[in-house]
């Protein structure tokens, strides 16, 4: 988050302490009410907030949400707990981690090319589980990954080339030359890690990946297995 984010942020929390309603501080602070909900979600009000709002005939309002951020967040460990024990159940052997690695990658990957495989994606867990069914599924060799940042000029490239580094596991001498986006600067997207692109030059293992792809989804479809 830069600088100038966490200055709105502490602003809006001293706002939403004082008993202002999202829209007021929406409003003030030229932030959509969207972002200032993740922000405020858990702020507590006190009783000269409250009283504001009630003053203001928002209290209502207010109410309703927090009545309906509690049930979320019971839906949610509902969710959470369900799908835990289904995730408890798999069992990943190479040919699985295969067939996930191929699901994936035609996702987000180049397809293009069969001479290399090349991984696209800014979302750091998204990278590291592509990256793990790689590994697991595929006989690789670390000294063939190469891995190309894509930032914009308010990044740090250094800070940057460590993160990607601790997240895919690739040393930082197998990073290409930064590529920097344009940014007007206006506009700064809070925790965005840049891009990577990663690069596995084995022309075999990417033939593999998209054969693996159209054979999985073919099966999937014929037969619902």
């Amino acid at each position: 988050m830069t600088r100038l984010s966490i200055e709105l942020k502490e602003k809006a929390k001293q706002l939403r302490r004082k008993g202002f309603s999202l829209t007021e501080i929406s409003v003030k602070l030229s932030i959509s009410k969207s972002t200032l909900s993740d922000w405020l979600k858990n702020i507590a009000l006190n009783r000269k907030a409250l009283e504001r709002l009630k003053d203001r005939k928002i209290y209502g309002q207010y109410k309703s949400r927090t009545i309906k951020l509690e049930k979320g967040k019971i839906f949610r460990k509902e969710i959470d707990s369900k799908t835990k024990k289904i995730v408890d159940k798999l069992s990943l052997d190479q040919d699985h981690a295969k067939i996930l690695c191929s699901l994936i990658y035609y996702c987000e990957g180049v397809k293009g090319t069969d001479r290399l495989v090349t991984f696209i994606n800014s979302d750091p867990s998204l990278v590291s589980l592509f990256l793990t069914l790689f590994r697991k599924g595929f006989d690789t060799k670390n000294s063939k990954f190469r891995i190309l940042m894509h930032l914009h000029n308010y990044h740090n490239e250094q800070s940057q080339k460590l993160f990607w580094s601790k997240i895919t596991k690739i040393s930082q001498n197998q990073f290409q030359k930064t590529y920097f986006k344009p940014n007007t600067g206006k506009r700064q997207r809070d925790n965005y890690p840049g891009c990577v692109s990663i690069r596995y030059y084995d022309a075999i293992i990417a033939k593999e990946l998209l054969s693996l792809y159209r054979s999985s989804v073919e099966k999937i479809i014929d037969t619902g297995v």
